[in-house]
């Protein structure tokens, strides 16, 4: 926020005007992970852009044997995990381990800690599942200083992690299986009204133009893109950069 009180004064106090709590993952007062997107509702876009081409009957039987596979697929890997905690979570951990093993921990009672070196000295309690650096209440997976702790007193690092990134709870997503639509529709007393009645299509005008079927980016994913750097063009005959083959002037062999 200083950096940004320093840039733009302006911005600054529109943040602070709008309500930090509605716009920043800290201050949030309920759970919520990293930043808000659509990533899921993309994907699946993105992989249903042939398929919306098919008749609507085809296309509803192409989205639910995707689906069937998914979940099959994503229940049998969760059934196979040898860690109490999802591939994620574990990861996460991962990353801080390193760094965590050079941290000092020094015991205030029997919950809390106070742990220091690395860029910043931190408290952990263990029994409410924080600490002072605030990545531990946000992300509800343990912080390098609480990993410290974990393996000073040799606690299991799964049980201070929330349930929701435990193996058990990633089977459980995809425990439901989804079935072909002709074993259900036999235990279906359909009535005699709806079976003889002719469903026509929606009332609506065709938009001129060609149907758009790729996605509308966000300005945050354009932004990323133009931070990209562009693609260093080099001459063929010379191989260097800042000119092309008719601007070279590099004699022929």
């Amino acid at each position: 926020m200083d950096e940004i009180r320093r840039l733009n004064p302006k911005l600054s106090k529109y943040l602070e005007d709008a309500d930090i709590r509605l716009w920043s993952t800290a201050h949030f007062q309920g759970n919520r992970y990293n930043i808000t997107t659509t990533n899921t509702a993309e994907s699946i876009n993105g992989l249903l852009k042939d398929a919306r081409e098919y008749p609507i009957v085809a296309f509803l039987d192409h989205v639910r044997a995707t689906l069937t596979r998914w979940f099959c697929e994503r229940r049998e890997k969760a059934a196979k995990l040898v860690t109490e905690l999802g591939p994620y979570a574990a990861r996460e951990i991962e990353k801080i381990r390193e760094e965590a093993n050079t941290l000092a921990v020094q015991p205030i009672n029997l919950n809390q800690f106070h742990v220091t070196g690395g860029s910043q000295d931190a408290v952990v309690d263990i029994q409410k599942l924080s600490c002072s650096c605030r990545a531990f209440d946000i992300k509800k997976i343990p912080c390098m200083h609480a990993i410290a702790v974990a393996t000073k007193k040799q606690i299991p690092e799964h049980t201070l992690s929330d349930p929701c990134y435990t193996r058990a709870f990633l089977f459980a997503a995809y425990s439901e299986s989804i079935y072909p639509v002709q074993g259900i529709l036999n235990d279906i007393q359909i009535p005699s009204e709806v079976e003889k009645s002719q469903c026509l299509p929606p009332q609506g005008r065709r938009r001129s133009g060609r149907p758009k079927k790729k996605r509308i980016q966000s300005s945050l994913e354009i932004a990323m893109e133009n931070k990209r750097p562009r693609k260093e063009h080099k001459c063929s005959r010379c191989k260097l950069p800042g000119h092309n083959k008719k601007t070279c002037e590099t004699a022929l062999p």
